[in-house]
C-alpha cells in the first residue's frame, strides 16, 4: 500500500511513518524540519519512502506534493496527523491565546490543511481499492479546553467536518475516520511541561495527568487502516479504555481535558 502522513517528522506522525514502514508499506511523509525527515527516510525498511518539506495549509504545496510523489499512482491511506497548539510569545494565559494572529494560525494547521490535503488528495485516492483518510484530532475537540480555548475550538471544528464529510465520501468509496488522543508525547509536547515518575510513567507537570507515548496513538491508526467505519471518532487516552466517542458520559464527572 501507498499511504502519505502529514506532520510526519515527529511524534505520533513519525511513529506512524515506522509503523507503516515496518509492515511493507511505502510510506511518503511530510513535515517543516528537512533534516530530521532525511534521517527518518534514511532509518526505514523496505525502499521507496520518502520526506517532503511542506507548510501546513500551503494549497501550492500540497499539490507539488501529490503530483511529484503520488503521480499516476493509487493512494490508498492518507494520515491528516499535523498539528499545533497555541502560542503567543511564550504566553500561557488563555485569554492572551485569543489573539487573531493565533486564531488564524490554529485553523490554518488544524482545520485548513485538513480540508485542503483532502480535497486535493481525492483523485489519488479514488484510483485505491478501498482508500483509508485518519485525521488526528484531539480530545480536547470533544471536552473543554480551559489552558488553550483557541486549540480547542479548531480541534472541535477537525472532528465536525469528518463527521459531516463521512457520508459524501463513502458513497464514493474513501471512509474517514479520526482519532482523538489525550495527553500525548509529541512533536507539540513541551518538554518542561513534562516529568517521569518512579515507574517511569510521564506525567504532565501542569495537570498531574499521565503522557501516552506515541506508539498507542499509531496502532490506532493501523487498526482503522484494516477496518474502520466512516465518520466514527477514536479516542485514545491513557485514562480511559480506547473507544468510541459517544457522549460525554464517558467521563462520569468529569467535564475538562
Amino acid at each position: 500500500m501507498l499511504a502519505l502522513i502529514t506532520g510526519g517528522t515527529n511524534g505520533i506522525g513519525a511513529d506512524a511513518v515506522k509503523r507503516l514502514a515496518a509492515r511493507g508499506d511505502q510510506v511518503i511523509f511530510t513535515g517543516r524540519d528537512e533534516e530530521r525527515g532525511r534521517r527518518l527516510v534514511e532509518s526505514l525498511p523496505g525502499d521507496g519512502h520518502s520526506f517532503a518539506r511542506l507548510e501546513a495549509g500551503d494549497e501550492a504545496g500540497w499539490r507539488n506534493v501529490l503530483e511529484r510523489y503520488i503521480s499516476d499512482r493509487p493512494l490508498d491511506v492518507l494520515i491528516l496527523n499535523a498539528g499545533a497548539n497555541s502560542s503567543v510569545a511564550g504566553s500561557q494565559d488563555p485569554i492572551e491565546l485569543l489573539d487573531s494572529e493565533n486564531f488564524e494560525r490554529m485553523l490554518g494547521v488544524n482545520v485548513r490543511d485538513v480540508v485542503i490535503g483532502l480535497r486535493l488528495s481525492l483523485p489519488y485516492l479514488y484510483r485505491a481499492t478501498a482508500p483509508k483518510v485518519i485525521v488526528t484530532s484531539s480530545i480536547a475537540g470533544l471536552l473543554p479546553n480551559h489552558r488553550d480555548p483557541v486549540y480547542s475550538a479548531a480541534k472541535a471544528a477537525s472532528i465536525a467536518f469528518v463527521r459531516s464529510v463521512a457520508p459524501a465520501l463513502a458513497a464514493r468509496g474513501v471512509t474517514i475516520t479520526a482519532v482523538c488522543p489525550g495527553a500525548t508525547f509529541s512533536g507539540i509536547t513541551s518538554p518542561e511541561f513534562v516529568e517521569e515518575s518512579p515507574d517511569g510513567t510521564l506525567i504532565s507537570k501542569r495537570t498531574g495527568s499521565p503522557i501516552q507515548s506515541p506508539e498507542r496513538v499509531s496502532e490506532m491508526f493501523e487498526q482503522l487502516i484494516e477496518s474502520s467505519v466512516p465518520g466514527d471518532v477514536w479516542v485514545v487516552d491513557i485514562r480511559t479504555p480506547i473507544r468510541v466517542f459517544e457522549a460525554p458520559e464517558l467521563w462520569p464527572g468529569k467535564l475538562t481535558v
